[in-house]
Formats: C-alpha cells, sequence, structure tokens
C-alpha cells in the first residue's frame, strides 16, 4: 500500500547508534572466545528505548547475528562469543561488526558506522569411534575396538574446537536437536583405512566417495561402514573452516573377527538319490553366514563369504574342489554363499558325500558339512533285449494242478549283459494260479540267447459238487439224545407248588382225624397258612428272571450245478440249512470275498446267485448269517474253475526292448 502512496511522512526522530568500546581495529580475538561491546544511542528530544542488536559482516559470508541485549538509558553492553572467522585468509583479516538499532514508538532504526575485528580460526580436534549394537539396534557400545564382520555396527566422527568445542555440544546423541550456542565446525570429512581412501559414504546417482559434510552440527555418522576383517587403522582428516583448523585423528585400529558359517549340503536337491552311472549329480553347497548376539538370532549384513569348498567325492569331475560364488546381504536376507559341481560316477556302489568350505577372506571362518548325502549308483544300462515264451498259449491243467513249466527266453542285443528278472505280476495272474520262482532271474553273460523256466499251477478243481460244515445225522443226534451229565431245566415255581400240595393235605388230615383237641386244630390252621403262602410264591414264580434262549445250531451245504463253466458262464448255486427254523439270509463268498446277490432262508433252502466268474479257480463257499433263534455257520469250500483264456502281465528288471509282452494262458 506504502508503494501506491506519492509520499510517506513519518514522525520518527532520528537516533544515532555508535560502538563506544572498543575501539576499532584493536579487538584480535581467537574464535569462540567472549568479546564485549559497549553501544550508545542518542537522539535528540530523549533518550531513545528498546533494543539493539550486534551484527558480523565477515568477507564471503552474509550477516551474521552476534548477540543483542536492551538499551538502559541508552547503553548496552553485549558479551557474545559468536564472531565467526572471516572466509579469506581464515587468521589475521579484519572485517566490519555494526550495531543495529531497531527503535521504539519515538525514535526510527538505524545502524552505527562499524568497527573492525579481527577473529582468528581456532584450533580443532577430529576422532572417529565405532558405535556398535546388537541385531535388535541395542547400543552395546560408543568405542568398540572389536566386532564381528557383519554385525551391526557404525563409525561416527566428531570434530569439536578448541575453546568451543563442549559449548558446541556435538557429542551429545540428541545433538542434532539442540541449538549450539556456538557455531559447530563445518566443512568436509575423509576417511582412510591402513592409508587407503575408505570411499565409504553414499552419494546418490553415483559410486560412494570419500567425502562427507560435516553439516552443523560438527559431526558426521558413516552408516554403512563394513570393516574388512583383521585390523583396520582408520583415520579421520578434517579439512577445517572459516573458524576451525583443519585437524586429523588419532589412528583408532578397529579389529573385525570372522563371522560364522554353515555349510548345507545337497544333490539334486535332496539328500538322498539314487541315479545310473549315466546320469549326472549335482552337488549345491551353501554357505550361511547365521549368528547370535545377545540372544537375538541374525545373518551377516556384508559381503557373501568367498573362498572354496572341496567335497569329498566328485565322481568323473577334473577336481573335487570349487570356487564358491558370493552373495551380499540385502534388507531382507542375509550374506551368503553356494557351490556348484555337477559330475557322474562311473562305478555302481553308495557314495557318502560331504563338503568342506576353505574361507578366502579374513571376513568369514570355514565350515564343514553338518551332515552328508547320499548316492546310490547304479551301473546304466549297455544295449538292449528282448523277451519271449514258449509254449504260447500256456496250458493249465485244473483237473490235475499239475504245475506246467513255461521257457522265458532273453535275448541280448548291443552289448547288454547283466541279470534280467522276470516277475509276473501278483494283481494279473488268474484266480488259483501261482508261478515260481518269483522273480525268475536270467543271467546273460554273452550274445547267446539265456532260457530260464517259470514253473507255473492252477488249483486243483473239487471232486464233488456239495461242501457242508458237518455231518446232519451227529447234529440231529445231538438235538435228540441229552448227554448222560446233563442237568434237566427246572422250571420256575414248580418247587412251590409241590410245597403248597403237601401242606395242603396235611392240614386235611389233622382236621378229620378221630379224637382231635386244641392243639389238633392249632396245627392244622398253621398246616393251612403254610399250604397259602407256597401256593401264592408257586403262583408268582419264586421272582426269578428268565435266562436268554439259547441258539440253535445250524449246518450249512453248498451245492453246485458244475465244477467247471465255460468262460462268460455263470454257476448255479444252491444252500440248505438245516438245525432249527432258520430264517436268516445265505451269501456266498470267493476266497473271503463276498460276491453276488443273497438269497432269504426258506423251508431251509436258499439259492443265492453270483455273476460269471473270471477265467481261473475259484474257492466258492456260502455263508448263513443267522436269526434270533439260529446260530451263523458256513458251508466248507468248493474249488469251482472258469475255463478259457486269459493273460498275465510281466515285468523286467531292467526294462526290456521293446517291453515284455504278456504270456497267453488257457486254462482247462
Amino acid at each position: 500500500m506504502i508503494a501506491n502512496w506519492g509520499t510517506v511522512t513519518t514522525n520518527f526522530k532520528t537516533a544515532t547508534p555508535a560502538i563506544t568500546s572498543p575501539a576499532s581495529g584493536t579487538v584480535t580475538i581467537t574464535h569462540g572466545n567472549n568479546q564485549s561491546f559497549t553501544i550508545t544511542v542518542t537522539g535528540a528530544g530523549g533518550t531513545p528505548t528498546g533494543d539493539i542488536s550486534l551484527i558480523a559482516e565477515p568477507p564471503g559470508f552474509g550477516q551474521v547475528g552476534a548477540g543483542s541485549a536492551t538499551l538502559v538509558n541508552g547503553t548496552a553492553t553485549i558479551t557474545t562469543n559468536m564472531l565467526p572467522g572471516d572466509d579469506t585468509t581464515g587468521a589475521g583479516t579484519p572485517y566490519p561488526v555494526i550495531a543495529h538499532y531497531a527503535g521504539d514508538g519515538t525514535f526510527g532504526p538505524a545502524d552505527s558506522q562499524h568497527i573492525n575485528v579481527t577473529v582468528n580460526r581456532e584450533g580443532s580436534t577430529t576422532s572417529a569411534n565405532i558405535w556398535a549394537s546388537d541385531p535388535a539396534g541395542n547400543l552395546l557400545s560408543q568405542n568398540a575396538t572389536n566386532v564381528q564382520y557383519g554385525s551391526n555396527y557404525i563409525m561416527v566422527v566428531n570434530v569439536v574446537g578448541a575453546t568451543a568445542g563442549t559449548i558446541c555440544n556435538n557429542s551429545s546423541t540428541t545433538s542434532a536437536t539442540n541449538i549450539p550456542v556456538v557455531p559447530c565446525p563445518t566443512g568436509n570429512i575423509t576417511l582412510t583405512n591402513n592409508g587407503k581412501p575408505m570411499n565409504d559414504f553414499i552419494k546418490t546417482g553415483s559410486a560412494n566417495t570419500n567425502l562427507s559434510s560435516v553439516g552443523n552440527l560438527g559431526f558426521v555418522e558413516d552408516l554403512l561402514i563394513q570393516l574388512a576383517g583383521g585390523s583396520n587403522p582408520i583415520v579421520a582428516t578434517y579439512s577445517g573452516d572459516n573458524s576451525y583448523n583443519p585437524s586429523t585423528s588419532a589412528t583408532n585400529t578397529v579389529t573385525v573377527t570372522p563371522g560364522p558359517t554353515q555349510t548345507a549340503l545337497t544333490a539334486n536337491g535332496g539328500t538322498s538319490i539314487s541315479v545310473s552311472t549315466a546320469q549326472s549329480v549335482t552337488l549345491v553347497a551353501t554357505m550361511s553366514t547365521n549368528y547370535t548376539q545377545n540372544n537375538i538370532p541374525s545373518a551377516s549384513n556384508g559381503a557373501g563369504p568367498t573362498g572354496t569348498v572341496t567335497f569329498s567325492a566328485c565322481g568323473t569331475a577334473p577336481s573335487c574342489t570349487v570356487t564358491v560364488v558370493p552373495t551380499a546381504a540385502t534388507t531382507t536376507t542375509g550374506a551368503f554363499a553356494t557351490a556348484t559341481l555337477t559330475t557322474t560316477f562311473s562305478t555302481a556302489g553308495t557314495q557318502t558325500i560331504s563338503a568342506t568350505y576353505t574361507s578366502g577372506d579374513g571376513n568369514y571362518t570355514g565350515s564343514a558339512s553338518t551332515a552328508s548325502v547320499t548316492v546310490t549308483v547304479t551301473q546304466a544300462q549297455v544295449g538292449s533285449f528282448t523277451v519271449t515264451y514258449s509254449p504260447q498259449p500256456f496250458v493249465l491243467n485244473s483237473t490235475s494242478g499239475a504245475a506246467a513249466a513255461l521257457t522265458v527266453t532273453v535275448t541280448p542285443t548291443g552289448g547288454f549283459t547283466g541279470t534280467v528278472a522276470v516277475t509276473p505280476t501278483a494283481a494279473s495272474l488268474p484266480p488259483g494260479v501261482s508261478c515260481t520262482p518269483s522273480p525268475l532271474n536270467i543271467i546273460v553273460t554273452g550274445t547267446a540267447a539265456v532260457p530260464g523256466t517259470l514253473n507255473c499251477m492252477v488249483t486243483a478243481t473239487s471232486t464233488n459238487l456239495t461242501a457242508s460244515n458237518a455231518r446232519e445225522d451227529r447234529m440231529f443226534e445231538a438235538k435228540a439224545i441229552p448227554p448222560a451229565n446233563a442237568t434237566p431245566p427246572t422250571t420256575p415255581g414248580k418247587g412251590w407248588w409241590a410245597l403248597s400240595a403237601g401242606t395242603g393235605f396235611a392240614a386235611l388230615f389233622l382236621v378229620f382225624l378221630p379224637g382231635g383237641g386244641r392243639k389238633r386244630y392249632r396245627a392244622a390252621l398253621g398246616l393251612g397258612l403254610a399250604c397259602i403262602l407256597s401256593f401264592t410264591l408257586g403262583c408268582g414264580g419264586g421272582g426269578g428272571s428268565q435266562p436268554p434262549p439259547t441258539l440253535t445250531q445250524t449246518v450249512t451245504k453248498l451245492t453246485v450245478n458244475s465244477d467247471k463253466v465255460a468262460s462268460g458262464t455263470a454257476f448255479t448255486f444252491s444252500a440248505s440249512v438245516t438245525g432249527g427254523t432258520p430264517t436268516g439270509q445265505v451269501e456266498l463268498f470267493d476266497n473271503g470275498t463276498m460276491i453276488g446277490t443273497a438269497a432269504t432262508v426258506s423251508g431251509g433252502s436258499a439259492t443265492p446267485t453270483a455273476p460269471a466268474l473270471s477265467v481261473g479257480t475259484h474257492s466258492i463257499s456260502a455263508h448263513y448269517l443267522g436269526d434270533a433263534m439260529t446260530a451263523a455257520s458256513n458251508s466248507g469250500t468248493l474249488n469251482m474253475t472258469v475255463t478259457g483264456s486269459t493273460t498275465v502281465t510281466i515285468t523286467t528288471s531292467p526294462v526290456a526292448t521293446p517291453a515284455a509282452p504278456a504270456i497267453n494262458v488257457t486254462i482247462q
């Protein structure tokens, strides 16, 4: 708004500030020391009040406030240690200092004439210390001289002044939130390890650098430091600034001990594998860097392990020792390394393999695998072979059940030698058929075909058409004639009825006896009461419970229409159940497995059914399941044969080329 006015008129009176002490050109101090200045402010028509400020104007900088005070009777004294050094030569060059009056309601603001002061740089002290913490971030030491490689630590470089160092308070862990009483050292820090640049400071967008700014708090933190294993003589160099001279720290030797490693081993991804002499095996050793500190588990945050791994066995590989591939730690995984060897084994047998890691640097210790891997090697097949049979079809006689011989011939090609195991699969053998030996081992040693003999037989067919679990005449005899030592069953209450009848007759006899008297009538009355009591007990059954009924034993007989049928034809079955009055069901079983449809016994007989059975000899029996009054029973077993042709599947080890054909079998 004032800019739009044509003229501005104020009524402030003129004030004249002046630095009356010290005299210009007489002040020469070292940075950080106190210097007092006396300032007076005069004005016509009164005494100025308000605040006065001391402002330094060193070359190379803007104005720097060095202190302030409130006027008392127009005078104020400011004592300050905030005067900076100059930025030209760093020493011996004077620069101006003025007093600035802020004004009050009567007098306007004004600046004094300057006086020249000379502020020399003060000395500085630089130190570089290791701050170590555990994996959870708990501080362990602010000056660690011995740390484990890959553990948590940082380097803190402090620069303090000879005069104002403690006033700057830069050694406080909370210095970032404090306002220094005197300006702290600024400038740059460089680090060397054993005289060589560490290049440990991050520089955005480019490679790491060895230069870092101190900032305005007098310290710098190297957050990503990772010293190599062994002795590390660290030196920090401070470049200085306009107020502080350069300085170099004392050598801080930090010993880094090797971190532990753990070696694990796999073969083709597992710990126990089987291969042939023609198959490759990949051995992988993995070196992890886990450790525990303050009961807190962690892993190295440094570079991955280097060095070599030696496998205890390596087959056809030219060397069992390979160089590891290191992987540095990330934000989610610890450092680790791997060693890989791919090989083959030319000799059959079992290989138990371990791995030993030898460290290639001072960062980690070596280690051996805690568990071995097992590689079972079988001889690879050379060439191939075929399998043939004679005779075909192979005929088995169910009437006699006699064994028949099948010639199995192995014909090698391409130089095949070895043992061929020929096995009829159990699932494909017809019911009742068995073959020996199983497997049939045929040994091939040359180029000629080698025969072997497989002996097979089928269970003979039963010679009759009925089967029963007992002789009927014995069962009926047992029901009709009780054993000599049997105790006849008693009818509940029968004894009480006999007692009642006897006492009744005795009472009547006493009543009608000639020449009776009072005693005779009393005796008759007592016998009458006994008669009534015994009658009552006889009617009540004596309070006894009825025993459970005894199941009547049964005999089951199975009858079949024929002992042999052709393939695709069903047998016709009938069953009779004797003993009591059976009403339960009859089921058919083939070698212990229920088949067909059950039938209910009626009038002592049942007709269960079964579908057409497969080629072979079947062991058939009938099972009566019983009912509430009759016991269950099973018939005997009938060997019943279904004649016809079928096949038996053959497997070979090793596998034939082409695969062994099935055996054609005919059962007669």
